[in-house]
């Protein structure tokens, strides 16, 4: 599949300072967000329940402390966890099931 091919070489130009940059981020750009949340999605990693700044009283589920969690990971196995890059590609061969498919499609 090309796409999918196209996307595992994209991680292979990811380098150590992008994910520090990256994990670095108090409050990430907006893309920044979605591509992690995506990443976390896929990765089956769930969010944390944080007050919604624009309506108080409510919370919403937040992946960007999960991302920076999984960012962390920087060797190859860590306490028996594969980091962020391996299992995406390890991930790209996998299938996804249908609902993971549908909470990171964008278009829909």
């Amino acid at each position: 599949m090309p796409v999918l091919n196209s996307a595992i070489k994209a991680l292979d130009t990811i380098k150590p300072a992008d994910i520090k940059l990256v994990e670095s981020f108090k409050s990430p750009p907006a893309t920044v967000k979605l591509v992690m949340e995506a990443v976390c999605v896929m990765l089956g990693e769930k969010p944390v329940a944080k007050a919604d700044p624009d309506n108080p009283g409510k919370r919403i589920m937040d992946y960007w402390e999960t991302s920076r969690k999984v960012l962390k990971v920087k060797t190859e196995r860590v306490s028996g966890r594969l980091n962020c890059l391996t299992k995406c590609r390890a991930h790209g061969h996998v299938q996804m099931d249908a609902l993971t498919g549908r909470k990171i499609d964008i278009n829909g």
